[in-house]
This record gives structure tokens, sequence and C-alpha cells, in this order.
């Protein structure tokens, strides 16, 4: 009886353990960016501001676009830039329209096609000449697609007639120092982000909720059975920093690759068995249609708990995603395979199929981002497990929008539900089938700190409720961040 209560707590705590890192997995899916900026001046230039995000004044200016602009709000910057191009076959196309150059100027540039990026910002000066945002542009550009004797005649002409600000001109310095050396090549597609958090965490250990455990046992009376406090929920600091690299390159025919590789190392003051090590690594292919986009990913993660491996999970999906104005609608299946280290009970094959929609609202010259997601999973059981197979279902929204001061708040909201094929125990409830339903939300505030540099303020609440009292948790958890994209 006692092995058998031993046995039941290490899966019950391993179980909790688990659904909180299902959160924070999802919460890295959810936390890319958009990585356009806008072009008005020479504080402006997106060749200035890699990395940044899509500004929401360009959003407002894109009303002649929307599908590009659904899509660049995407971050799918190729898939954006080959709608703009199909404009200029559309009737009654305006060949001397100066912003629709200055903006397939920026896409090229961003997509790293430098040599349509400098034809096209040609063509914007030539209208506008006095368009020193373009000029530079134009420089940059042809640097970067071996054009040295013209990008130095660009960067005088910029110098001699716009008295350019000092920040400029450190930029132009620099452009020039790369001229004076080996032949400059085309952009490189690549974009590193670091980050590093501090935060505090009510539920460090994944704890348990309740002071004793009501067992069970051959229709027997009920015994309560006190936990012990090693059981019990603790709060306690973390430090996490991360990092990762994404890298993004246009192939013929309308295809494009990326890959991704991140590490984030969450470390606790006193719980140092549970502070976390996480490694993943994707790769995926997308292939730009008439009607959307449609991409093929493969993803692995491996998952160090106490500094000792904990779980390996590769994923396969595919996709497909079409715009709607200022809407996106795609559909998904995935396959996914988790291994536990120590826990091969845990072992599962799941398969999910998922819906999703995202749109830009414009309210009161306020531009509102938000994104609707709905996942069906059956989870298949390699093994003998408490409750067996599992079908399980994730409902995600988020919704955000800017604020003063070029700030901005996103409101995360999840529910999901697990239902168990068979009795988990009998030791619980009488062998009850045992299903979850888990509540998480997370609020955060950013503030830009530089042009590449956000300062993140993020509260988290999460709930699970059973009708397997045991399994009930809640936590909450502050954090701030600082994340820099270069």
């Amino acid at each position: 009886m006692r092995l058998m209560c031993k046995h039941l707590f290490q899966e019950i705590v391993l179980g909790r353990l688990l659904q909180k890192l299902r959160i924070l997995q999802w919460l890295v899916l959810c936390s890319a960016s958009a990585a356009l900026p806008m072009q008005t001046a020479f504080g402006q230039s997106p060749a200035m501001r890699q990395g940044a995000q899509l500004h929401p004044d360009l959003v407002m200016q894109l009303d002649a676009y929307p599908d590009v602009r659904s899509l660049l709000l995407q971050q799918k910057l190729t898939e954006a830039l080959v709608a703009l191009q199909r404009y200029q076959t559309h009737p009654g196309f305006d060949d001397n329209n100066p912003d629709y150059y200055n903006l397939l100027g920026i896409l090229a540039l961003k997509c790293g096609d430098a040599v349509l990026a400098a034809s096209s910002f040609e063509r914007v000066v030539l209208m506008q000449p006095e368009n020193a945002g373009a000029w530079l542009d134009l420089a940059i550009a042809s640097a970067d697609s071996g054009e040295r004797d013209n990008a130095k005649d660009y960067f005088d002409h910029i110098e001699q007639s716009f008295a350019p600000p000092p920040a400029v001109r450190q930029r132009i310095a620099y452009y020039r120092s790369r001229l004076d050396g080996p032949a400059v090549g085309t952009i490189q597609p690549w974009s590193i982000t670091l980050q590093s958090m501090l935060g505090y965490d009510n539920n460090a250990n994944s704890g348990l909720q309740n002071k004793t455990v009501r067992l069970t046992f051959d229709n027997s009376p009920a015994l309560e059975l006190p936990l012990a406090d090693s059981y019990q929920a603790r709060g306690d600091a973390f430090i996490q920093i991360g990092a990762s690299a994404r890298y993004m390159r246009p192939l013929a025919n309308g295809y494009q690759l990326e890959a991704v590789a991140a590490v984030r190392q969450r470390s606790y003051r006193r719980e140092n068995n549970f502070s976390t090590l996480d490694m993943s690594a994707s790769a995926g292919l997308h292939h730009a249609l008439a009607g959307g986009n449609a991409s093929a990913w493969l993803h692995q993660t491996n998952l160090t708990l106490g500094r000792q491996a904990f779980m390996k999970n590769t994923r396969m999906a595919i996709q497909y995603e079409h715009a709607y104005g200022d809407c996106s609608a795609a559909l998904s299946s995935e396959a996914e395979w988790r291994r536990y280290a120590d826990s091969a009970a845990f072992d599962g094959d799941l398969l999910w199929g998922q819906a999703g929609v995202a749109c830009t609202w414009k309210l009161a010259n306020t531009v509102l981002q938000t994104t609707l997601i709905a996942r069906m999973g059956n989870d298949q059981a390699t093994a003998q497990r408490a409750g067996g197979n599992t079908q399980r279902s994730e409902w995600m929204a988020r919704l955000g929008l800017p604020l003063a001061g070029r700030s901005r708040a996103d409101l995360s909201m999840e529910v999901s539900t697990a239902r168990d094929a068979a009795g988990y125990s009998p030791l619980l409830e009488n062998n009850a089938v045992r299903h979850l339903r888990r509540q998480f939300v997370r609020l955060a505030w950013t503030l830009p700190v530089t042009s590449a540099t956000d300062m993140i303020v993020a509260a988290e609440n999460n709930r699970v409720l059973s009708n397997i009292t045991l399994f009930q948790q809640s936590g909450k958890s502050l954090s701030l961040e600082l994340k820099t994209v270069f």
C-alpha cells in the first residue's frame, strides 16, 4: 500500500510539472513579434531599425494592399513581397506611385534582395528627390548589392544635401568602412534574440494544493492520509536567460527556408531540482501560393530538469494559411512524439488538428491585433499509463494593442482540457476517470527601451480544476524581462 501511494504521488507531481512546462512552451511559440518598421525620415529608416516591430502607423497606411498588410503582421516577409509585386499586373496600376516603390524597396531589403531594393529606391528618389530616408536606403541597398561606387556617391549626396543627425552619420561611417574593405555581399537574413528575466513564482515546485489525500481501495472506507510538507506548493525567485537565432532565406519558385535554434535556462534560487534547461531546433519550408502560404515544419526539443535529462519531444507539422483582407486563417495537422528519460509510463504519441485566425482591427486610430486558435488532440499511450489514452483540447486567444509612449499591452488566455479513457487509480475516487481543465492568463506590458531592446513586465495566473481533487492546482508569477533583437 505504501509503495502504491509513493508511486501515485510521483505521478501526480510529475503530471503537474508537465502542465507548467507546456505553458512555458506555448508562451515561447506565441512570443514572436513582427519585424518591419515604418520609414518616414532618417530616424525611421528600416535599414537602421532591423528587427523592430511593425509600426501601427504603417499598418494604417497599407489600406491599398490589405493582403500585404496581413502577411506583414504575421512576419511573412517573402510572401508579402510576392503579393506586393502582383499589384504591378493589376489593371489601373499607377507606375508613378512613390509610396508603392518605397514599400517594395523596404520589403526587398528585409528579404535580402538588395538588387530589387536598389532599383525600387532609385525610382523613389527620382520622383521624390527630397526623401532623405529613401536616399539612405538606396545607398545601403547599393552597398549590399555590390555597387560600391554608387553607394559612395549616394552617401556623399546624403551628407552634402540633408545634414543628417549624428546617429545617421555614424551609420554612414560604418558602411563606408565596409565599402573600403572586402566586397560587400547581400544581407544575411539572420535574426538573433537575447533574453534575460527576473521573476517570482509562488508555485515553483508544481506542488500540491491539498493538505491531505483521500484514498479509496477495494470499496473499503475512505482513508484521509496527511501529505508531507515536501509535496506542498513553495514559492521561489528565479533568473531566466535565453537566446535564439532565426535564419530565413528565399528560394526559387516562391519557396522560403526558415531555421530556428533556441536555448533557455530558468534557475530557481532555492528549488534547484525544478530548474530547467530547454534546447530546441526547428526547420521549416514555406511555399507562397496564389491564395496563401503552405508550410512544413520539423521541431526537436530536449528538456533538462534539475540538471538531469527529462524529456525529448519531436514534432512534425503541415499548415496552410490564406489571407482574407485584414485577417488570415490557417489549418494545420501535427504529429508529436513525447519521450521521458526516467518515466516511460508518461510516453505518448499525439496527433493534433488545429485551426486559427489572426486579424487586425482599427478602433479610433488604434490598431488591435487578435489571434484565436483551437486545437484538438488524441494522446495515445505507448505503454501502460494511468488513465490510458487521453483526449485533449486547447483554446487560445490573444489581444494586442498599442499604448502611449510606443508601449503596448498583450493579453493571452488559454483554456485546455484533458479526459482519460480509463480510471486513473483505484486509490483515488474509486478509480474515477480523470478529467482536467486548465485556465491560464498572461498580461504583459512592453516598453521599447531602444530600437532593438524591449522591457517586458508580465503577470501570469494558472489554475487547474479536476474531478479528482488531488489534481487541483493554482499558481501565479510576476516577471521583468529585457529582450534584444538584432
